[in-house]
């Protein structure tokens, strides 16, 4: 698919030439957008999928054509509402961005909110790749460690009809890169590339780790969280239990005797996993996402900034807590959901009966019906 060719990270900020009916490209060489990264960009495609899906890329900088303060590749698709700027239409016989030259066409690409954006954003020390779609309240996905967006697959049809649909890649995780030296926080991330949408408030919601990061956003900017929803979240200072702490224990040893492939089929093979390995076309996912991690925070030293004693600040978190519990996971995680729903003051706890961590995968009817819940609260707007 394209938007996820992995020439994304790769170019610079400027504005595409002309983009032919086959898939080739003339006028690519404008001084901010080198060549070879649009030809493997619109290889990837193909012809006139190429054609059609895309039809054009903007890269928006300080100096660019629409002088924003960003730094960021979109890639645009039209989904069918979109006002202001819009993406190319899908149809062939529609392209309302396109001016014709002899079978060549020019485009300029400008997202619009209601438009599906895949994009790379620039931050110190690293780049956040991530895809943003629909209309409405906004909702931020974060998902869990050694795994990527694609997680949240199964949620975003039921969301992005009413919600704008943030998902993304943290820092050194799936498509997002960062360097060995640069301190950052995943918190800071998630609030520059909100930031950078220009989304002041949120529905923030994050598995396992992914709820670790989400409750560290909220502490850092309680007045931007609109709710939260925790599924299966990692809670620091409380301990894991036995079988779990021998299962993260083989994945060193593991990267250790076998190497970064060895380690990671002893990830899947930990006791959270259990339950969601029964299902294969889940076990499928997970093992695509696991495949893909590159591993950098099991080789390297992590230059994450010092985080906040969490535990100890959960009763200053005001936004409506949603805390939700597989029936099936380990028990160092239903320990902390308990915490997580007793100290924070406007939290419930909900129970998904019958699945194991990966509940947002392995029970999306469930969870879908929760965070579809949580937006439409009108209590909330």
């Amino acid at each position: 698919m394209l938007a996820e060719h992995p020439s994304l990270g790769r170019a610079d900020r400027g504005v595409v030439g002309q983009v032919g009916f086959d898939g080739s490209v003339q006028g690519a060489d404008h001084p901010k957008w080198p060549h070879d990264g649009v030809e493997r960009v619109l290889a990837g495609a193909g012809g006139a999928e190429a054609v059609e899906y895309l039809l054009g890329q903007l890269l928006v900088g300080q100096h660019g054509m629409l002088g924003a303060p960003v730094e960021a590749l979109f890639l645009c698709r039209r989904v069918g509402r979109g006002r202001g700027g819009s993406a190319v239409s899908e149809s062939r016989r529609e392209r309302p961005w396109a001016a014709a030259f002899g079978g060549w066409i020019s485009l300029v690409c400008v997202a619009s909110k209601y438009d599906r954006v895949v994009a790379v954003l620039r931050v110190p020390g690293g780049e956040l790749y991530y895809e943003a779609e629909g209309d409405g309240v906004a909702v931020v996905l974060v998902h869990g460690l050694a795994l990527d967006a694609r997680m949240w697959d199964d949620q975003l049809p039921a969301l992005k009809d009413i919600a704008r649909v943030v998902r993304y890649d943290v820092r050194g995780f799936g498509r997002s890169s960062r360097d060995a030296d640069t301190s950052y926080s995943h918190a800071d991330d998630l609030w520059r590339l909100l930031d950078h949408l220009e989304i002041d408030m949120a529905v923030l919601v994050g598995l396992s780790m992914g709820g670790r990061i989400v409750v560290e956003a909220t502490l850092a900017a309680p007045e931007r969280v609109r709710a939260l929803v925790l599924l299966d979240a990692v809670l620091d200072g409380v301990p894991w239990d036995p079988d779990s702490e021998r299962g993260l224990q083989a994945i060193g040893e593991r990267l250790r005797s076998g190497g970064l492939d060895e380690a990671k089929a002893a990830w899947l093979r930990h006791d959270f996993f259990v339950p969601a390995q029964r299902t294969p076309d889940v076990a499928r996912r997970l093992a695509e996402m696991v495949g893909d991690y590159s591993g950098v925070n099991w080789t390297s030293a992590d230059p994450h900034a010092p985080r906040p004693n969490s535990i100890e600040l959960l009763a200053t978190i005001a936004a409506p807590t949603t805390v939700v519990i597989a029936e099936l996971d380990v028990p160092c995680f239903h320990e902390m959901s308990d915490i997580l729903a007793n100290r924070i003051t406007h939290a419930r706890k909900v129970t998904v009966p019958g699945v194991g961590h990966m509940v947002n995968m392995e029970a999306p009817e469930a969870v879908n019906a929760l965070l579809q819940g949580v937006v439409l609260d009108r209590s909330l707007a």
